[in-house]
């Protein structure tokens, strides 16, 4: 699990390893716009988790709040092999 404190955001990001591919579990404390490896995944609530599929390698992770404040961060994720 990962946990960051990006004023406004506390991002939480918990990946879970499977062979090809993995799931993360993404959680913001402030509504905002999610996005993954560039590739729009809509809306998150407040304190919303939501499941996002992604490939082993490095993730970068994206929450923009409708006020301006943006939280950011990259993630690798290793194949599991």
């Amino acid at each position: 699990m990962n946990r960051w404190n990006i004023a406004p955001f506390m991002l939480l990001v918990v990946p879970i390893a499977a062979a090809a591919q993995s799931t993360l579990i993404i959680r913001a404390d402030a509504a905002c716009t999610l996005t993954v490896n560039a590739q729009a995944q809509g809306q998150l609530a407040a304190d919303t988790a939501k499941s996002v599929k992604v490939a082993a390698g490095e993730q970068l992770i994206e929450c923009k709040a409708a006020g301006g404040a943006r939280a950011e961060e990259t993630l690798s994720i290793d194949s599991g092999s």
